[in-house]
């Protein structure tokens, strides 16, 4: 029997490879932002198929717009889950036949620019000139002159000259998406939404277009990361200490240490199974108190609320040594240190 060198048998693998396409273009359809899905459109047919944000997405890339292209894959091969793999090439048509074929019905879409700054101050929003395309027409938004704001604190990436409205963010609430449109009239509308948990995007006013939103959290002050950012639900995410006196001279025996423990949000975070948190001395001396605990060495304390309050005690004498503090969340490995400086007699620290 006669195998050709193999040939044969590898180009028969090739064609059935070929055949199992992991990645595609699509045309973004529509988009959910609640359940973090979309759907699209793939080459020769008018089906729509759902896509799932990539798990680590929280904020939508610019890209992700009703009417892009963009690439879809398979889930490590798991042709039951699909995803948003990045930007995509090609829009496909919804015949068969080569990416082009037909025609593809006019969708509304930004075109460029239209994308949101922060101030630097955190208390301001800019939305940037460009042009979009609404109901088959395209329009321009053109800049606005910044004379009359004056030394404006617009981000030193953004061009002054290419800003089209600039807003004031007002007081945040946790949660609420404010979020920004354009109609035919080239007016930049904010609509806040309504707070709640989690929260919903308020409805756009008719023939406008949403350019982006804000993720509001209890803050007045916001950063660029809050620019099109997805609400998640609260994990806890970091241990913060706060110690009341961290220099004690002689005389000055004790001081208290708080330790919060906080989401992504910087909110504090409950557990009905209770916290543990571990406080250890890295250097130094003293002693470490919680509740009807004392050690020299390191001392636990536990709680069901999102804060605990521990002490340190100097020894008050000639053996006292400055201490660094580390305080460890148990099961989690976050931990938080400071420094508690001692002062002898005469002034000097110790």
């Amino acid at each position: 029997m006669r195998l050709y060198g193999g040939h044969l048998i590898r180009n028969l693998i090739t064609k059935k490879n070929d055949l199992r396409t992991e990645m595609r273009d699509a045309q973004v359809y529509d988009i959910d932002p609640v359940n973090h899905t979309c759907r699209v459109k793939i080459q020769g047919t008018s089906i729509l198929v759902v896509a799932h944000y990539p798990e680590n997405w929280e904020s939508t890339p610019q890209y992700l717009k009703v009417g892009n292209a963009v690439l879809i894959t398979h889930v490590g091969g798991n042709h039951g889950r699909i995803e948003i793999a990045g930007h995509g090439i090609l829009i496909p048509s919804p015949i068969t036949g080569d990416i082009g074929d037909g025609v593809i019905t006019p969708t509304d879409k930004v075109l460029t620019g239209l994308t949101l700054a922060v101030t630097t101050t955190g208390t301001g929003v800019v939305v940037m000139a460009g042009t979009f395309e609404l109901a088959g027409v395209i329009y321009t938004v053109p800049a606005i002159d910044m004379t009359g704001y004056g030394v404006y604190p617009t981000p030193p990436y953004v061009n002054r000259d290419h800003i089209a409205a600039v807003f004031d963010v007002g007081n945040g609430g946790a949660y609420r998406y404010d979020s920004f449109f354009v109609g035919a009239n080239l007016t930049i509308d904010k609509v806040n939404g309504s707070q709640a948990t989690p929260p919903l995007f308020p409805t756009a006013p008719g023939n406008h277009l949403l350019l982006g939103w804000l993720f509001r959290t209890a803050s007045n002050i916001i950063n660029q990361a809050n620019v099109n950012k997805y609400y998640t639900v609260s994990v806890v995410s970091q241990i913060t200490m706060t110690i009341a006196d961290d220099e004690l001279t002689v005389g000055q025996l004790s001081t208290s240490i708080t330790i919060n423990i906080l989401d992504q949000y910087g909110n504090g975070v409950s557990n009905s199974n209770g916290w543990t948190v571990v406080l250890s001395f890295s250097i130094g001396n003293g002693t470490l108190s919680f509740g009807g605990e004392s050690s020299t060495s390191s001392v636990t304390g536990t709680t069901t609320g999102s804060s605990l309050s521990f002490t340190y005690t100097r020894f008050n004498d000639e053996t006292d040594s400055s201490p660094a503090i580390t305080a460890s969340l148990s099961n989690y490995g976050f931990s938080k240190s400071g420094i508690i400086i001692l002062y002898a007699a005469d002034g000097a620290p110790m």
